[in-house]
């Protein structure tokens, strides 16, 4: 059986082929994260625009055998050469917009 472990903000609820729903609970964890610099390029009517750059991952954990972890999008598509990290997709949202679940996980 896979070790699915939970490296985004919140918990992640995604609807299973049989129609029941799956939580995977947000892990007690520093996040995964890209490093960033950001800087000024130009002001518009007081307003600034400026740029940022993605460096390296930090808080990823090293693969595990027979264990995928949950990232952020960024996360996932700073690391194409990892086939152990998840995304989920397919949101599902309420009548809000908000998000409250998923259908599916996608990788690289």
């Amino acid at each position: 059986m896979a070790n699915f472990i939970n490296l985004t903000p919140h918990d992640v609820s995604i609807l299973r082929t049989d129609g029941t729903t799956r939580i995977f609970p947000r892990e007690n964890r520093e996040i995964p994260r890209l490093s960033q610099s950001t800087k000024q390029v130009a002001e518009i009517e007081g307003i600034l625009i400026t740029e940022t750059h993605f460096g390296e991952t930090v808080h990823l954990p090293e693969p595990m055998p027979n264990t995928f972890f949950i990232v952020s999008r960024l996360v996932l598509s700073a690391n194409p050469h990892r086939t152990d990290l998840l995304v989920p997709e397919q949101m599902i949202r309420d009548y809000c917009g908000n998000i409250v679940g998923c259908m599916s996980f996608a990788h690289n």
